[in-house]
Protein backbone atom coordinates (compact mmCIF):
# COMPACT_ATOMS: atom_id res chain seq x y z
CA UNK A 1 0.00 0.00 0.00
CA UNK A 2 3.36 1.57 -0.89
CA UNK A 3 3.98 5.03 -5.01
CA UNK A 4 5.13 8.24 -6.62
CA UNK A 5 5.15 11.60 -4.10
CA UNK A 6 2.94 13.63 -7.34
CA UNK A 7 0.38 10.63 -7.10
CA UNK A 8 -0.12 10.55 -3.62
CA UNK A 9 -0.42 14.42 -3.45
CA UNK A 10 -3.30 13.85 -5.99
CA UNK A 11 -5.04 11.38 -3.51
CA UNK A 12 -4.60 13.47 -0.72
CA UNK A 13 -5.44 16.71 -2.49
CA UNK A 14 -9.46 15.63 -3.14
CA UNK A 15 -9.25 15.00 0.70
CA UNK A 16 -7.39 12.86 1.51
CA UNK A 17 -0.40 5.92 -0.25
CA UNK A 18 -1.72 4.11 2.59
CA UNK A 19 -5.01 5.43 -0.48
CA UNK A 20 -4.29 5.45 -4.14
CA UNK A 21 -5.44 5.85 -7.91
CA UNK A 22 -5.36 8.46 -10.33
CA UNK A 23 -9.14 10.66 -9.22
CA UNK A 24 -10.07 11.00 -12.34
CA UNK A 25 -8.91 8.31 -14.87
CA UNK A 26 -10.47 5.96 -17.21
CA UNK A 27 -10.00 2.18 -18.14
CA UNK A 28 -11.29 0.30 -21.12
CA UNK A 29 -14.15 -1.43 -20.03
CA UNK A 30 -13.55 -4.93 -20.95
CA UNK A 31 -15.90 -6.71 -19.09
CA UNK A 32 -17.89 -6.51 -15.62
CA UNK A 33 -18.73 -9.69 -13.68
CA UNK A 34 -19.04 -10.92 -10.08
CA UNK A 35 -16.90 -13.53 -8.77
CA UNK A 36 -16.87 -14.95 -5.29
CA UNK A 37 -13.08 -16.23 -3.86
CA UNK A 38 -13.57 -16.58 -0.15
CA UNK A 39 -16.25 -18.62 2.10
CA UNK A 40 -17.68 -16.03 3.79
CA UNK A 41 -20.53 -14.32 3.34
CA UNK A 42 -21.46 -10.71 2.27
CA UNK A 43 -24.62 -9.39 4.42
CA UNK A 44 -25.19 -5.89 3.71
CA UNK A 45 -21.60 -4.94 3.09
CA UNK A 46 -20.55 -3.06 -0.24
CA UNK A 47 -18.95 -4.66 -3.36
CA UNK A 48 -16.17 -2.84 -5.06
CA UNK A 49 -14.96 -3.02 -8.42
CA UNK A 50 -11.64 -4.09 -9.22
CA UNK A 51 -9.78 -3.27 -11.91
CA UNK A 52 -7.71 -6.53 -12.20
CA UNK A 53 -4.27 -6.83 -13.49
CA UNK A 54 -5.82 -8.61 -16.77
CA UNK A 55 -7.69 -4.91 -17.38
CA UNK A 56 -11.34 -6.40 -16.59
CA UNK A 57 -13.63 -4.68 -14.18
CA UNK A 58 -14.76 -7.35 -11.29
CA UNK A 59 -17.76 -6.75 -8.90
CA UNK A 60 -16.40 -8.50 -5.67
CA UNK A 61 -18.13 -8.60 -2.34
CA UNK A 62 -16.24 -6.90 0.33
CA UNK A 63 -15.48 -10.09 2.18
CA UNK A 64 -14.04 -11.41 -0.62
CA UNK A 65 -11.92 -8.72 -1.42
CA UNK A 66 -10.60 -8.57 2.25
CA UNK A 67 -10.10 -11.87 1.65
CA UNK A 68 -8.10 -11.46 -1.44
CA UNK A 69 -5.88 -8.40 -0.51
CA UNK A 70 -4.85 -10.29 2.88
CA UNK A 71 -3.76 -13.65 1.50
CA UNK A 72 -1.39 -11.41 -0.50
CA UNK A 73 -0.25 -8.50 1.66
CA UNK A 74 0.26 -10.56 4.72
CA UNK A 75 1.49 -13.76 5.83
CA UNK A 76 -0.77 -16.28 6.51
CA UNK A 77 1.71 -17.35 9.80
CA UNK A 78 1.32 -13.76 11.13
CA UNK A 79 -0.55 -13.26 14.48
CA UNK A 80 -4.11 -13.21 14.28
CA UNK A 81 -4.72 -10.40 16.16
CA UNK A 82 -2.36 -8.39 13.09
CA UNK A 83 -4.26 -10.35 10.88
CA UNK A 84 -7.71 -8.67 11.93
CA UNK A 85 -5.62 -5.08 12.03
CA UNK A 86 -4.77 -5.86 8.64
CA UNK A 87 -8.39 -6.69 7.36
CA UNK A 88 -9.63 -3.51 9.04
CA UNK A 89 -6.85 -1.55 7.55
CA UNK A 90 -7.39 -3.15 3.65
CA UNK A 91 -11.50 -2.49 4.53
CA UNK A 92 -10.87 1.24 5.29
CA UNK A 93 -8.47 1.56 2.49
CA UNK A 94 -10.92 0.40 -0.34
CA UNK A 95 -13.71 2.07 1.56
CA UNK A 96 -11.81 5.25 1.17
CA UNK A 97 -11.02 5.09 -2.57
CA UNK A 98 -14.24 3.69 -3.42
CA UNK A 99 -15.82 7.11 -1.77
CA UNK A 100 -13.22 9.03 -4.18
CA UNK A 101 -13.29 7.37 -7.36
CA UNK A 102 -14.34 8.82 -10.63
CA UNK A 103 -12.99 5.86 -12.74
CA UNK A 104 -15.16 3.08 -14.07
CA UNK A 105 -13.67 1.19 -11.02
CA UNK A 106 -13.14 1.70 -7.12
CA UNK A 107 -9.54 0.27 -7.11
CA UNK A 108 -7.19 -1.93 -8.99
CA UNK A 109 -5.51 -5.02 -8.16
CA UNK A 110 -1.62 -4.08 -8.42
CA UNK A 111 0.24 -3.19 -5.26
CA UNK A 112 2.03 -0.51 -7.03
CA UNK A 113 -1.26 1.61 -6.89
CA UNK A 114 -3.55 0.55 -4.75
CA UNK A 115 -3.33 -3.00 -2.64
CA UNK A 116 -2.41 -6.11 -3.47
CA UNK A 117 -5.32 -8.96 -4.52
CA UNK A 118 -5.01 -12.59 -5.16
CA UNK A 119 -7.78 -14.39 -7.52
CA UNK A 120 -8.69 -17.74 -6.07
CA UNK A 121 -6.63 -19.50 -8.43
CA UNK A 122 -3.36 -17.47 -7.13
CA UNK A 123 -4.26 -17.89 -3.36
CA UNK A 124 -3.95 -21.82 -4.22
CA UNK A 125 -0.92 -21.37 -6.10
CA UNK A 126 0.43 -19.54 -3.63
CA UNK A 127 -0.73 -21.87 -0.30
CA UNK A 128 -0.43 -25.32 -2.00
CA UNK A 129 -1.62 -28.26 0.24
CA UNK A 130 -2.39 -25.70 2.62
CA UNK A 131 -5.02 -23.68 0.91
CA UNK A 132 -8.14 -25.67 3.04
CA UNK A 133 -6.45 -25.23 6.18
CA UNK A 134 -5.77 -21.56 5.08
CA UNK A 135 -8.32 -20.07 4.05
CA UNK A 136 -10.69 -21.44 6.74
CA UNK A 137 -8.44 -19.39 8.87
CA UNK A 138 -8.29 -16.38 6.97
CA UNK A 139 -12.04 -16.71 6.66
CA UNK A 140 -12.64 -16.50 10.32
CA UNK A 141 -10.16 -13.40 10.89
CA UNK A 142 -12.59 -11.48 8.20
CA UNK A 143 -15.94 -12.92 10.16
CA UNK A 144 -14.43 -11.56 13.45
CA UNK A 145 -13.97 -8.15 11.98
CA UNK A 146 -16.99 -7.99 9.32
CA UNK A 147 -17.57 -4.64 8.27
CA UNK A 148 -14.90 -2.39 10.97
CA UNK A 149 -13.28 0.55 9.40
CA UNK A 150 -11.07 3.58 10.70
CA UNK A 151 -13.10 6.80 10.47
CA UNK A 152 -11.34 10.35 10.66
CA UNK A 153 -13.68 13.43 10.62
CA UNK A 154 -16.61 11.41 9.35
CA UNK A 155 -14.46 9.54 6.45
CA UNK A 156 -12.53 6.61 5.83
CA UNK A 157 -9.22 7.01 7.19
CA UNK A 158 -5.97 6.80 4.58
CA UNK A 159 -5.26 3.45 6.19
CA UNK A 160 -1.74 3.08 4.77
CA UNK A 161 0.91 0.17 5.75
CA UNK A 162 4.24 -1.43 5.10
CA UNK A 163 6.09 -3.92 5.79
CA UNK A 164 8.97 -3.10 8.05
CA UNK A 165 9.71 0.36 9.64
CA UNK A 166 13.21 1.81 10.46
CA UNK A 167 12.52 1.50 13.85
CA UNK A 168 9.93 4.22 13.62
CA UNK A 169 7.13 5.18 10.99
CA UNK A 170 7.44 7.80 8.83
CA UNK A 171 4.75 10.99 9.17
CA UNK A 172 3.02 11.56 6.04
CA UNK A 173 3.90 15.03 6.14
CA UNK A 174 7.62 13.50 6.28
CA UNK A 175 7.27 11.40 3.39
CA UNK A 176 4.39 13.24 1.24
CA UNK A 177 4.28 16.70 2.55
CA UNK A 178 0.73 16.61 4.01
CA UNK A 179 0.46 16.55 7.10
CA UNK A 180 -2.10 13.63 8.52
CA UNK A 181 -3.08 13.83 12.08
CA UNK A 182 -3.75 10.13 12.23
CA UNK A 183 -0.18 9.41 10.06
CA UNK A 184 2.48 10.19 12.84
CA UNK A 185 5.68 9.48 13.34
CA UNK A 186 5.66 6.34 16.17
CA UNK A 187 7.95 4.26 17.76
CA UNK A 188 8.05 0.66 15.98
CA UNK A 189 11.72 -0.78 17.25
CA UNK A 190 10.65 -4.17 17.93
CA UNK A 191 10.90 -4.10 13.82
CA UNK A 192 14.55 -4.21 14.19
CA UNK A 193 14.73 -7.38 15.32
CA UNK A 194 13.14 -8.65 11.82
CA UNK A 195 15.24 -10.44 9.76
CA UNK A 196 14.60 -8.18 6.63
CA UNK A 197 15.04 -5.22 8.76
CA UNK A 198 18.80 -4.65 6.54
CA UNK A 199 19.01 -4.73 3.30
CA UNK A 200 22.58 -3.52 1.61
CA UNK A 201 23.20 -2.60 -2.52
CA UNK A 202 26.69 -2.31 -3.41
CA UNK A 203 27.84 -0.80 -6.68
CA UNK A 204 30.98 -0.03 -8.67
CA UNK A 205 31.96 3.71 -8.51
CA UNK A 206 30.83 3.20 -12.55
CA UNK A 207 27.83 1.33 -11.84
CA UNK A 208 27.19 4.38 -9.45
CA UNK A 209 27.78 7.32 -11.55
CA UNK A 210 25.61 5.61 -14.66
CA UNK A 211 23.02 5.15 -12.82
CA UNK A 212 23.12 8.44 -11.07
CA UNK A 213 23.04 9.52 -14.83
CA UNK A 214 19.01 9.78 -14.77
CA UNK A 215 19.41 12.70 -11.72
CA UNK A 216 22.32 14.16 -13.34
CA UNK A 217 25.46 13.01 -15.14
CA UNK A 218 29.15 13.48 -12.53
CA UNK A 219 32.44 12.19 -12.66
CA UNK A 220 34.47 10.27 -10.19
CA UNK A 221 35.58 10.76 -7.66
CA UNK A 222 31.91 10.58 -5.91
CA UNK A 223 31.69 12.76 -2.47
CA UNK A 224 28.87 12.35 0.32
CA UNK A 225 28.09 15.22 2.39
CA UNK A 226 25.65 16.85 3.68
CA UNK A 227 23.06 13.95 4.46
CA UNK A 228 19.81 15.36 6.07
CA UNK A 229 17.82 12.75 8.46
CA UNK A 230 14.56 13.28 9.41
CA UNK A 231 12.32 13.14 12.88
CA UNK A 232 12.44 8.70 12.25
CA UNK A 233 15.62 8.57 10.60
CA UNK A 234 14.57 8.75 6.83
CA UNK A 235 17.12 10.59 4.56
CA UNK A 236 15.25 14.05 3.23
CA UNK A 237 18.53 14.41 0.99
CA UNK A 238 21.63 14.16 0.90
CA UNK A 239 24.53 16.04 -1.51
CA UNK A 240 26.48 13.40 -4.20
CA UNK A 241 29.18 15.84 -6.03
CA UNK A 242 27.62 18.76 -5.01
CA UNK A 243 24.01 18.22 -6.42
CA UNK A 244 21.48 17.79 -3.23
CA UNK A 245 19.24 15.04 -4.09
CA UNK A 246 16.09 13.82 -2.26
CA UNK A 247 16.28 11.04 -0.64
CA UNK A 248 13.23 9.43 -1.97
CA UNK A 249 14.25 9.93 -5.68
CA UNK A 250 17.81 8.12 -4.30
CA UNK A 251 15.71 5.59 -3.16
CA UNK A 252 13.91 5.11 -6.43
CA UNK A 253 17.03 5.97 -8.73
CA UNK A 254 19.20 2.66 -7.02
CA UNK A 255 16.49 0.16 -6.15
CA UNK A 256 16.51 0.36 -2.50
CA UNK A 257 13.76 -0.68 -0.10
CA UNK A 258 13.20 2.44 1.91
CA UNK A 259 14.83 5.96 1.81
CA UNK A 260 16.20 4.76 5.37
CA UNK A 261 19.81 4.15 4.50
CA UNK A 262 23.54 4.88 4.90
CA UNK A 263 25.60 6.03 2.09
CA UNK A 264 29.63 4.75 2.29
CA UNK A 265 31.98 5.45 -0.23
CA UNK A 266 35.15 3.76 -1.34
CA UNK A 267 37.69 3.93 -3.99
CA UNK A 268 36.07 1.41 -5.43
CA UNK A 269 32.63 0.63 -4.45
CA UNK A 270 29.23 2.78 -2.94
CA UNK A 271 27.29 0.54 -0.58
CA UNK A 272 23.74 1.52 0.63
CA UNK A 273 22.93 -0.07 3.92
CA UNK A 274 19.58 0.36 3.94
CA UNK A 275 16.45 0.38 6.82
CA UNK A 276 13.60 -1.32 6.73
CA UNK A 277 11.01 -1.80 3.73
CA UNK A 278 8.55 0.06 2.57
CA UNK A 279 7.70 3.89 2.57
CA UNK A 280 7.51 3.66 6.63
CA UNK A 281 4.14 5.62 6.51
CA UNK A 282 1.14 4.01 9.21
CA UNK A 283 1.18 0.29 10.17
CA UNK A 284 4.24 -1.38 10.00
CA UNK A 285 3.10 -5.26 9.38
CA UNK A 286 5.72 -6.63 11.00
CA UNK A 287 5.52 -4.31 13.84
CA UNK A 288 1.63 -5.41 14.22
CA UNK A 289 2.86 -9.09 14.42
CA UNK A 290 5.23 -8.37 16.93
CA UNK A 291 2.81 -6.10 19.06
CA UNK A 292 -0.11 -9.36 18.29
CA UNK A 293 2.61 -11.68 19.43
CA UNK A 294 2.81 -9.68 22.69
CA UNK A 295 -0.34 -9.84 23.69
CA UNK A 296 -1.76 -6.57 22.39
CA UNK A 297 -5.18 -6.77 20.30
CA UNK A 298 -6.14 -5.58 16.84
CA UNK A 299 -7.89 -2.60 18.15
CA UNK A 300 -4.69 -1.48 19.90
CA UNK A 301 -2.73 -1.88 16.84
CA UNK A 302 -5.09 0.03 15.08
CA UNK A 303 -4.88 3.05 17.53
CA UNK A 304 -1.06 2.66 18.03
CA UNK A 305 -0.22 3.37 14.01
CA UNK A 306 -3.38 5.08 13.46
CA UNK A 307 -3.76 7.20 16.52
CA UNK A 308 -6.74 9.58 16.45
CA UNK A 309 -8.92 7.45 13.90
CA UNK A 310 -12.09 5.46 15.53
CA UNK A 311 -13.26 2.79 14.87
CA UNK A 312 -16.74 2.15 13.20
CA UNK A 313 -19.09 -0.59 12.22
CA UNK A 314 -20.92 -0.69 9.15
Amino acid sequence: MKKVIVFVILLITVSLFGPIVIIGAKTDKKSEKTTNYSPVKSNCLPEFKVKMQNGEIEKISAKDYVFGCLAGEMPINFADEALKAQAVAAYTFALRKKSLSKADYDLTADYHIDQCFLTSEEIKSKWGDNYEKNREKLANIIESVSGQWLCYDGKPALTVYHAISCGKTNSSKDVWGTDIPYLKSVDSSYDKTNNGYLSTVELTSDEFIKKFESIEKIKAPITVKNIKTGESGRVESVQINGKTVEGNTIQKTFGLRSSSFQLNVTEKAVIFTVFGYGHGVGMSQVGADYLAKNGSSYKEILHHYYSGAVLKTN
